[in-house]
């Protein structure tokens, strides 16, 4: 018996060894590739739904005098950034440039007389914003992001209603720039080392806007939206 413990001993102690090397090399989590604390550049597209909120319209000067409601819209962006990554949690700084557009589903006054938009009747957007996110990963190749950014847009209304067969011009074309905010939330995941796809959700704002209707009567009104987007990005 005295032969079998020491030979046992001898196995325990040659395989506790193998065993913390191996617990060693198991990866953690973070983003895949070479060297993934390196940092470097990236490009990511993202195309989704807008959902764009109803828009409270004070014309000339009277406020809440009119309510634009919108069709569930279109968003897409392109975005170029610098990644430096931390292991299992990556700081990303990148530019963005942004295009949201819904059409005109409804126009109604306070008296609560409303007339339809016709197709040719959108709201758009064009940001170009700058933004930082953070990722933490949960596992070796996903991370839930959370992101912030700051910029201008200018927003477009082409605001054309239907009244008794007859279009009526409220907005033509009439754009006006505005300081921009956003909040981005979501999720991604690593494909290889340079290839990950995206999920997210924005929460898109302006600061007041304002336009003139065709006899030059001023209006003001704030943009505010909701974007559901899918993406890829590529690490260089």
């Amino acid at each position: 018996m005295k032969r079998f413990s020491i030979f046992g001993e001898a196995a325990v102690a040659l395989a506790l060894p193998e065993l913390a090397s191996a617990q060693s090399t198991a990866p953690a989590p973070g983003p895949t590739g070479n060297n993934p604390t390196s940092a470097g550049l990236y490009v990511e597209g993202l195309l989704g739904l807008n959902l764009l909120g109803d828009i409270d319209v004070d014309i000339d000067g009277v406020a809440d005098d009119a309510v634009i409601r919108s069709k569930v819209g279109a968003f897409g962006a392109v975005a170029a950034g610098f990644n430096l990554p931390q292991g299992p949690i990556n700081i990303r700084l990148e530019g963005e440039f942004s295009i949201r557009g819904n059409k005109l589903d409804e126009f109604e006054f306070a008296d609560g007389t409303s007339a339809d938009g016709i197709d040719d009747s959108v709201t758009n957007a064009y940001a170009g914003m700058v933004n930082a996110h953070l990722d933490v990963y949960v596992l070796r190749n996903l991370a839930v992001t959370a992101g912030a950014g700051l910029g201008y847009a200018r927003v477009k209304a082409d605001t054309i209603v239907d009244v008794n067969g007859i279009d009526a011009v409220v907005f033509d074309g009439e754009t006006d720039t505005a300081f921009a905010y956003q909040g981005r939330v979501g999720a991604r995941y690593d494909l290889t080392s340079n290839e990950s796809i995206t999920a997210a959700y924005t929460y898109f704002a302006t600061g007041e806007v304002t336009v003139e209707d065709g006899v030059g009567v001023e209006s003001t009104f704030e943009y505010a939206s909701h974007g559901i987007t899918g993406g890829i990005a590529y690490r260089f």
